[in-house]
């Protein structure tokens, strides 16, 4: 389709051109051209394209370009360009290129800018001095802010200084860079101490009993009553926040001093918490309430108790209850966030990720495949290390969160800035992007004259000398291509402009170059002007460059994988696999696949997902979701959205729909989530091990020897145990009559039984894949048996209309029991269960051993998008 020339002295560059309205490689009376000179009168200004402040991400490219030839071979140096970096404190840092060789500044990854520009910042301005370009001499341009005409930051709240609470100025001193925020409560008592009820305060005393080793033998109530400054205070808020300081500073010694930056109490009070010495806030000293993720975390603590800490019923009445958070109390947390998010420039709608531990028991509640936190969390968020530093705080202050957060990324006070173009500049080719800020004060921001600070080089900016570009060189009258010839002895960065007549998008081809170098930037257009790129690459071997026009739309196919019952609920996590593709037609190369987009949002929305041709998401909580997503490629030709369907996730180790029972069990240890739809009861049990618990109705425990779980919600959304039908297994099964007794001895299993009477299964080491179906009870005696699901669709094992008693010895199943009118109940001795529960009813009683896990017996299986 091409010459390429092939000259020991020189590189061809080829661009393959062709018209926007022509097909297949066909002549065009209006071709695009090269042209063959900067000095032409078209010269552009620097072209730099800069990100918005507040953190803004931005996805694409940045060039400067403002050398020129003078037209006989000699390159001018003396143009340069300044950016400087205005940080919200006032500081100002400056990258400048102060000599024009073709500076090119290209960022080392889309969408992150912080190789360029610090996050935080104020105020952004370039200067871009050219003094041979007719039209750019000395100029400054500014990103200015035109929605909102300025605005002012957050007034900082009320804060009543340590002294209001007797702490005194003591503590350790960290320096810390705030930027993010974490809600928390005390879960202490809704009733000052010294004012509630006298069995209270004996427990209060009994609690803090290990006050004893640091100050005495003393009881706590009579040590701190003998300190005068706590005593005025007794019986208030105030007086709390003191006993609060006494617990983390003496009794935790490792704190040092109390662990929260702020407290806010129920009549909307707010206190200076930790100790901010010589610092310039509480919030600039490093915190203590965040287990393993302190650094860069403002902790702001309610008074009180918001949700149950496992205490009894009756010790949370002593308490004076579980309250529900004031409105005094969240008007102040408010004010007191907005304040922060807009001091320290925290996008409150961000998120952050954090550290996960190895081997962790919970992880991230918010996000577990990749422990992203929200900028404005709660403590709950945090995954915890082990099953005891689990925690449920800040109680039902976490369903005010999204209220504290709002739903702008725009720093308090302001808006986004937008991008302004500029009036007056008339030359052809590039119009130069306006930049620079107004901040949010309504202040526009300058560079100080007296400033003379440079360094030689922007971050992640390649330089080098510009070669003469000749004249274009035609090959043939039917290639509609030209070559450019470029001397081998000049290395460095070259650029071609390339101004087309037609519309389209267009892509910069390689061979046998340094792809990560080669860039395609496309101009800006105007009414009456021609259509406008540069592109810009960086010799490396003799090469050839072609440009194609790329009018094919990319395409994305997605596919969803996980163990799926008869009625399309995954009873395992669903992960979808998403595949972009790019390719040419007729002959002509595509651009490639620049990214993949998801919404969750009904398309409002859209936000990367997986790399740049695709990849993996996983969901992994209960529930339906359902999503769009689409390709772009590198020319920005974006494929029409697709749906992905409803994808239905039900992971339940068991679901009870009337009660889940546990009295005097041996040992019960689970792994996955216990859900009723009734009332949950663990009364007289040696040891219970549990993970997750949810339960709709009331939940009881007492008198168990050892009663630990991960975590324990109560909800109002009924689970519904899954529908799976008799007659389906009629004709699936071979049919019995029953009543029928299964007493084998070491046999081997690969069938499925369907039984029209009660079954008893006496069996001694049975093993292998089997499925009882029975219209009547089932009754299992089974000892050492080793057993899977011989049913793949719904991973049915043993399936009882009425009912299921368990006396099985020493044995390991894979597969869901299931009994959805009746109960299961009985004891499993020494038992490994991996597979459901699902029952009206679940009761496990004495002599019951068992370990259960995560539903399995499922065959996982992968579907193509849209479901």
């Amino acid at each position: 389709m091409k010459k390429i020339f092939s000259l020991t002295t020189i590189i061809s560059i080829i661009a393959i051109v062709f018209s926007a309205f022509i097909q297949n490689v066909k002549a065009s009376t209006s071709p695009l051209q090269i042209s063959p000179f900067h000095g032409n009168g078209n010269s552009p200004c620097g072209v730099f394209y800069a990100p918005t402040p507040y953190s803004f991400s931005y996805n694409g490219g940045t060039v400067w370009l403002s050398n020129l030839s003078n037209g006989t071979g000699n390159i001018y140096t003396d143009d340069k360009i300044d950016i400087e970096v205005t940080q919200p404190d006032g500081a100002k840092t400056i990258f400048s290129h102060d000599y024009g060789n073709g500076e090119t500044i290209i960022p080392t990854a889309p969408q992150d800018v912080t190789n360029l520009f610090k996050t935080g910042t104020n105020s952004v301005k370039v200067t871009m001095t050219d003094l041979h370009a007719p039209y750019c001499n000395s100029s400054e341009y500014w990103l200015v802010e035109t929605t909102n005409g300025g605005g002012t930051l957050p007034a900082k709240p009320n804060i009543l200084p340590r002294s209001a609470w007797k702490g005194d100025n003591s503590g350790a001193i960290n320096s810390q860079t705030a930027n993010h925020i974490v809600i928390h409560h005390t879960a202490t008592s809704n009733i000052p101490f010294g004012t509630g009820t006298l069995l209270r305060e004996l427990w209060e005393s009994i609690r803090l009993d290990p006050v004893k080793a640091v100050i005495g033998t003393l009881d706590l109530t009579d040590a701190l009553n003998a300190k005068g400054d706590y005593a005025s205070i007794r019986g208030t808020w105030a007086g709390e926040i003191f006993l609060a300081w006494i617990d983390h500073k003496f009794i935790r010694q490792n704190y040092n001093d109390i662990g929260y930056h702020y407290l806010v109490d129920p009549n909307g009070t707010i206190y200076e918490g930790r100790w901010k010495g010589s610092l310039g806030e509480n919030a600039d000293n490093l915190g203590a309430a965040v287990s393993e993720a302190n650094t860069g975390v403002v902790s702001i603590a309610v008074l009180g108790k918001y949700g149950s800490d496992g205490k009894s019923a009756f010790m949370d009445t002593q308490d004076g209850g579980i309250a529900k958070p004031t409105n005094a109390s969240i008007n102040s947390l408010k004010s007191l966030v907005d304040w922060l998010a807009g001091k320290y420039g925290i996008n409150k709608i961000g998120q952050y990720q954090i550290q996960q531990f190895v081997g962790v028991e919970r992880s991230c509640e918010l996000s577990p495949e990749l422990c992203y936190v929200n900028n404005i969390a709660g403590h709950r968020d945090f995954p915890a290390k082990t099953k005891t530093s689990s925690t449920e705080c800040p109680g039902d202050i976490y369903n005010y969160l999204a209220t504290l957060r709002g739903t702008s990324s725009a720093m308090p006070g302001g808006t986004m800035p937008t991008y302004t173009k500029p009036t007056g500049l008339l030359f052809g080719g590039f119009s130069p992007i306006v930049l620079g800020v107004v901040d949010p004060t309504g202040k526009r921001i300058g560079i100080d004259p007296a400033t003379s600070q440079y360094v030689n080089n922007v971050p992640g900016g390649t330089h080098g000398a510009f070669g003469n570009l000749f004249d274009p060189e035609p090959e043939t009258a039917t290639s509609n291509s030209y070559a450019v010839h470029i001397p081998t002895t000049i290395s460095g960065v070259y650029k071609i402009d390339v101004v087309g007549t037609g519309t389209g998008n267009f892509y910069l081809g390689t061979e046998a170059l340094d792809t990560a170098k080669a860039r395609v930037m496309k101009g800006t257009t105007d009414d009456g002007q021609k259509d406008n790129y540069q592109l810009i690459f960086s010799t490396v071997n003799p090469s050839s460059l072609e440009l194609f026009h790329d009018t094919t739309l990319p395409v994305t196919t997605g596919t969803m994988t996980c163990s799926r019952d008869m009625n399309g609920v995954c009873r395992s996590a669903a992960t979808v696999s998403l595949t972009a593709t790019d390719a040419g037609t007729n002959g002509d190369q595509a651009s490639g696949v620049a990214k993949v987009e998801c919404s969750y949002d009904n398309k409002i929305t859209w936000q990367q997902c997986g790399d740049a041709t695709g990849g993996q998401i996983v969901f992994n909580k209960n529930g339906k979701t359902s999503f769009y997503y689409r390709s772009t490629d590198r020319v920005e030709n974006v494929e029409a959205s697709k749906y992905s369907g409803i994808i239905d996730v039900e992971q339940f180790l068991s679901i009870a729909d009337t009660a889940f029972n546990t009295n005097y069990a041996t040992g019960l240890q689970t792994s996955g989530i216990l859900h009723s739809n009734g009332s949950m009861s663990f009364k007289y049990n040696t040891t219970v091990a549990l993970d997750i618990l949810t339960y709709v109705g009331t939940f009881t425990q007492s008198g168990n020897t050892t009663f630990t779980y991960n975590s324990k919600t109560k909800v109002t959304q009924k689970n519904p145990i899954p529908s799976y039908s008799l007659s389906y297994y009629k004709s699936k099964c071979p049919n019995y009559k029953g009543p029928l007794t299964i007493k084998d001895t070491s046999p081997v299993y690969n069938k499925c039984m369907y039984v029209t009477g009660d079954v008893t299964l006496k069996a001694t080491s049975p093993t292998g894949k089997l499925t009882i179906i029975s219209e009547g009870y089932i009754k299992d005696y089974n000892n050492g048996a080793s057993l899977q699901a011989w049913d793949t669709t719904n991973g049915i094992l043993f399936y009882s209309a009425k009912g299921y008693s368990a006396s099985t010895n020493q044995s390991t199943y894979t597969g869901v029991i299931y009994t959805p009118t009746s109960k299961i109940d009985g004891g499993f001795s020494n038992t490994t269960l991996y597979g459901g529960l699902y029952s009206k009813t679940v009761g496990f009683s004495s002599s019951t051993s068992l370990k259960a896990y995560q539903a399995a017996g499922f065959l996982e299986t992968t579907y193509n998008l849209p479901l």
